[in-house]
């Protein structure tokens, strides 16, 4: 399987819609038909790699109680070892692949029961993680992750 690496320097310069095969193909030293030997498209490429990376996350999304749905440091130091990349696919909003929805699902899907199945609820806290999750990729010497304790905290007193 091609290297991933040459993609992510792709999109360092260029939109994801802006991609084409050649590019990458151009980019990474390979031909057409070893890129078509692995990816029927750049939109499975993209599927694949969002679902990996969601496929992470949701091994290590917890929310068990209102300490662990605050507790964000396991999925952010996974994401950290390719912080680069996860920042860009947090850029990238497709039909193919959007990491930023997938996280919010996974994210919704887990606190929903602290907050007695309540959706407005269970969004709320998935978007404020997924936001926590991108300020720390953003900002890792930034070590404030205790807002979060206060909006879980918070949400769960609403239900």
């Amino acid at each position: 399987m091609p290297s991933i690496a040459p993609f992510f320097n792709l999109l360092k310069t260029h939109d994801f819609t802006d991609l084409n095969v050649s590019l990458i193909c151009a980019e990474t030293h390979i031909t057409r038909s070893t890129f078509y030997q692995y990816y029927l498209d750049l939109d499975d490429w993209l599927e694949r790699i969002v679902g990996r990376y969601a496929l992470e996350a949701q091994s290590l999304i917890s929310c068990a109680d209102q300490a662990s749905a605050a507790d964000l440091s396991a999925l952010v130091a996974k994401f950290q070892e390719n912080h680069d990349a996860v920042l860009m696919l947090f850029k990238i909003h497709h039909p193919a692949g959007d990491l930023q929805a997938e996280l919010v699902k996974l994210f919704a899907t887990a606190f929903a029961p602290l907050v007695q199945q309540d959706d407005y609820l269970a969004q709320l806290y998935a978007q404020a993680a997924v936001v926590s999750v991108s300020w720390q990729l953003q900002h890792p010497k930034d070590l404030r992750q205790q807002p979060l304790t206060s909006v879980v905290q918070a949400l769960c007193d609403q239900a």
